[in-house]
């Protein structure tokens, strides 16, 4: 049997997968990749990943941004006013 201790850290850890596959689903487009070949599907998802690894690094740095949905609204806004 488990420690409670230890069933709560592994559910955290649960979660954050489940909010990392979330976010690539919607932010990144993980599921619209139309290829067949396995390394360009290896391909797409290593990178749909590695962006969403670095959007949260970028945003453990900048305060300011507290969700996925603010880094985009941010870099859209970013890339509006041409900066």
């Amino acid at each position: 049997m488990l420690k409670p201790r230890l069933v709560l850290h592994y559910d955290q850890l649960r979660f954050q997968i489940e909010f990392l596959f979330r976010d690539a689903r919607q932010f990144t487009g993980l599921c619209h990749c139309q290829a067949r070949d396995e390394g360009k599907l290896d391909f797409h998802f290593n990178m749909r990943m590695s962006a969403i690894n670095i959007a949260r690094a970028v945003q453990k740095l900048n305060p300011a941004i507290t969700s996925m949905n603010s880094f985009v609204r941010k870099a859209y806004n970013l890339k509006l006013v041409g900066h």
